[in-house]
Order: structure tokens, then sequence, then C-alpha cells
């Protein structure tokens, strides 16, 4: 994912600067870990009536591909069609791909019959009448009313979809341990309890200018950050190279091997760049869905 190793160099820099550096990089990983714990653990969230979705909906998405997106893709694909026929200046087919969009607007609006409002039949019988008629202008016109009212209902119900169909929920998640009282923790508890306080343990360590801490916590990080990949295939079926990847592990490695030999400074250079590269950007990714999640419980 990336082309080279990141790191924060603070060898430059003067102690007052490297203090503030340090102290800015355990505040964003405290703020972080704790946002996350709350994110993660809270169960006292009231469910937001606004997303409540339609039973209906419920045995369309028994399978692979989920029934409903697919209408919604041939929906989308259809109506896509007049557009692009009518660019070509190809009325006749243009008013076949209307005939084929008109048939399963009618029966996509059938599949879940509490979102009929959001289907505008007149305007799609107005985009018939304007090709009859060779109205360019309001075959389009009416093209965009009836994209107003899909969109409205994308933005509506959209999240709230991918929150109960597509979305895992990372409590549900487990993760080892090097603990052998308690080996294997929910993923919530084991990211806090043990992997957290190996990120910023290697932190308070160099801080404190502890080589001996600073090997133990890494030790601590490094098996965390291992089970952290296994974790991630609890939900991804095929190798992901994002923030558990080789490029990741490689300054790991780095920060280790900078720990051994005593720069500690390059150390938490390289600490701070795994925070941003593979911790930050990760919860940027993941912490949205999860609140969703949270918040409908």
């Amino acid at each position: 994912m990336y082309n080279h190793v990141i790191y924060i160099d603070f060898q430059g820099g003067n102690r007052e600067t490297i203090m503030k550096n340090n102290l800015l990089v355990t505040a964003i990983v405290i703020i972080l870990i704790l946002g996350a714990g709350v994110w993660l653990l809270s169960n006292n969230n009231d469910k937001n009536k606004n997303e409540e979705l339609p039973s209906s909906l419920d045995r369309y998405y028994q399978s692979q591909p989920p029934v409903y997106l697919v209408s919604m893709f041939e929906l989308g694909a259809a109506m896509m069609g007049i557009g692009v026929n009518v660019q070509q200046k190809d009325m006749i087919n243009a008013k076949k791909s209307y005939d084929d969009f008109s048939l399963k607007f009618k029966e996509s609006s059938d599949m879940v019959p509490e979102w009929k409002k959001y289907y505008d039949q007149a305007a799609v019988e107005k985009i018939g009448a304007s090709l009859d008629s060779d109205d360019v202008p309001g075959v389009f016109e009416n093209i965009g009313k009836v994209g107003e009212a899909c969109v409205q209902c994308h933005k509506e119900k959209m999240v709230p979809i991918w929150n109960k169909y597509n979305w895992k929920d990372f409590s549900k998640l487990t993760m080892k341990t090097p603990n052998p009282e308690e080996p294997v923790l929910p993923f919530p508890a084991a990211k806090i309890k043990y992997l957290a306080f190996g990120f910023d343990g290697i932190g308070v360590n160099i801080k404190n200018n502890n080589q001996k801490g600073a090997k133990e916590s890494f030790g601590l990080f490094k098996t965390m950050f291992d089970n952290l990949n296994s974790t991630c295939s609890s939900c991804h079926v095929s190798p992901r190279n994002y923030y558990v990847s080789s490029d990741v592990q490689a300054m790991i490695d780095m920060m280790g091997e900078k720990i051994n030999s005593g720069n500690l400074s390059e150390a938490e250079g390289l600490r701070m760049g795994i925070g941003m590269e593979s911790c930050y950007n990760c919860h940027v990714l993941h912490m949205p869905a999860q609140y969703a999640k949270v918040t409908s419980k």
C-alpha cells in the first residue's frame, strides 16, 4: 500500500520539541483508545426510530447478492439506458429502454410497500410521453424528477440497510492474548487491555528513557498486532492489504530494531508513523459504521 517506510524523525529536534511531539502522539492515542472503548462497549444508546427498516426487507437479504440490491442495480441501469439512447439519438431503443425501466420500476415499488412514497409513477409516465412526442428536454427533466426521489430514498435508507445487513459488529469479535489466564477475550477488551497497553507502553518507556521497559512493551504490542491480523480475518475472507499489511509490519519490525539498539528517538518516530498509518486510518474507516451499530441497539 505504501511506497516507502514512513516515520517521524525526532533526531533533529531539541528536547522540548521532542517532548511536545511525544505528548501529542500520546494524546491522540488516548483519545482514540478511549473513544474506541466507549464506541465498542456501549450498549445504553437509544434506538434511532428513524432508522427502523420494514421487516419485508429481510427476505430479500437472505441470499448473496441480495435480491433487493440486484433489483436496484437493474432499475438504475434501465433508467440510465433511456438517457444513453437519447444522447445517441437512438429513439427506437430509448423507448425499449423505457419499457424495461417502467416494468422494473413497478416491480421494485411492489417489493417494499412501505417505501412506495419514493416511487414517482407520474414522473415515469411523463418520461414515456416525452419519448413519444420526441420531447428530449422533457425526457431528461422527468428522469431528473425520478432521480431526485431515488436520491432522497438513498439518503434516508441506505445507511440503515448497510448497518443491518452489511456492517459487522466489532463487539462480537474475539482476539487472542498472551495471558494464559484469559487466552481469548472479546475484541474491545483485548484491544484496550493488551494492544493499547503495548502500544502506549512503548511511548511511555521511551519518554522515560527506559529501554528495558520499551522492549517489554514492544513484545506485547508485536504479539497483539499479530493477533489483530487474525481478528481481521473474522470479517475479511480474503487477504486485506491495508492496516495490517506487510509494510506496516515492516515499520513495526524496524521499531523493534531501533529499541533493541537503543535508538529510542527513531523508535518513537516509527511508533508515531504506525499510529497514523495503521491505527488512525483504520479507525477512520471502521468507527463510523460501528457508531451506527451502537446507536441502533
